[in-house]
């Protein structure tokens, strides 16, 4: 409860800074044109605790000592970002790292692996656009699914329906990687920090606990179309229906327009554009969006070799001679935690 609180306060706070004015803040660019720029002050969202992964490597923090030595994902009616939550002046002053425009995004990829989201963005690559992506990788599972449904409701442009929020497709390439390596069934995956700073990836079993490093550079999205998400119900589809045909009513009425997402319980935008106008510039994000997406399907096929990787031997966690012997949690600034064996220990910061 206190942790809640204390990201409740720091969302309030990293909020005040992107509205003043004075601070002058980086400010995301968007590189789907037809997106625009939304106006008027903007409302954060969320404040989540994530490790980032662009083009193969970890984004370092500052500060790696720091008792809260992690990136921010801030999501506001406005923008997504990525903030050093260790860097001086945080969260009155923050440090901006990465900041995207929601229009960019071209789609949402989750893993086997329920701490982990894929988010792919529309990039200028000369004359034309294309994909890439980057991975968060969540402190909790939970933040990570509610992480992918505010991105996907945030995804849907002014003036557009659920049909112009970006896919959610499922990968299947991380699994069939690690049944690889693990034969017997897993019963928990976590990600974890090493006393020095490193990020790393436990598996756990029914008798043996694994430690694999990930190459995130040659993992590669599914296809146009493969591995589409089922998870909304029609229902929730119907739902979303009629949220937004109520906001059309209301722009028809010549009241001030809600963006979608506020009708699916996140905060939205208030803008005052004609919905002849916003319902084309949804149609024209959809399209290039697709055109960005398409570029990744040309990728030719990398395959799964090398994609996970043993990182250490495997750990016996029942065997007499040398299994798991004591676990020790230590009082720390950050929860940490030792697996004692008979020949060496494993600690992992939390």
């Amino acid at each position: 409860l206190l942790t809640e609180s204390a990201y409740g306060q720091q969302k309030n706070e990293i909020e005040g800074a992107l509205n003043d004015s004075e601070l002058q803040l980086k400010r995301p660019r968007a590189n789907i044109k037809s997106g625009g720029h939304p106006s008027g002050n903007q409302r954060a969202i969320s404040c989540t605790p994530v490790e980032l992964v662009i083009d193969g490597e970890a984004l370092k923090v500052r500060d790696p000592g720091h008792a809260e030595g992690f990136l921010n994902c801030v999501l506001t009616t406005h923008a997504f970002y990525i903030i050093d939550g260790t860097a001086p002046g945080h969260p009155q002053v923050p440090t901006i790292l990465e900041a995207r425009a929601f229009s960019d995004m071209t789609r949402l990829v989750k893993p086997f692996l329920g701490q982990v989201l894929f988010v792919g963005w529309a990039v200028q690559t000369g004359s034309s656009l294309s994909e890439k992506f980057m991975v968060l990788i969540c402190h909790r599972e939970r933040d990570r699914d509610e992480l992918l449904s505010a991105l996907t409701a945030l995804s849907q442009p002014a003036g557009g329906g659920v049909r112009h929020r970006v896919p959610v497709q499922v990968d299947s390439a991380i699994r069939q990687s690690l049944e690889n390596h693990v034969t017997e069934q897993i019963i928990l995956t976590t990600f974890v920090m090493s006393e020095e700073g490193g990020l790393q990836f436990f598996v756990l079993s029914e008798g043996q606990l694994y430690q694999f490093s990930i190459n995130w550079s040659i993992w590669a999205p599914p296809l146009e179309g493969d591995g589409e998400d089922d998870a909304t119900t029609e229902s929730e589809q119907e739902s979303d229906d009629d949220a937004a045909e109520e906001a059309t009513d209301r722009r028809r009425r010549g009241r001030a327009r809600r963006h979608p997402a506020e009708f699916g319980g996140i905060p939205g935008l208030m803008q005052t554009e004609e919905a002849e106008g916003d319902a084309g510039r949804a149609e024209t994000i959809s399209i290039e969006r697709e055109e960005a997406r398409k570029k990744a399907s040309l990728i030719p096929d990398r395959g799964r070799e090398g994609l996970i990787n043993r990182e250490s031997m495997t750990r016996q966690l029942q065997d007499p001679q040398g299994g798991l012997l004591r676990v020790a949690f230590h009082p720390d600034k950050k929860p940490k935690m030792t697996l004692g064996f008979k020949d060496s220990s494993i600690t992992m910061v939390f």
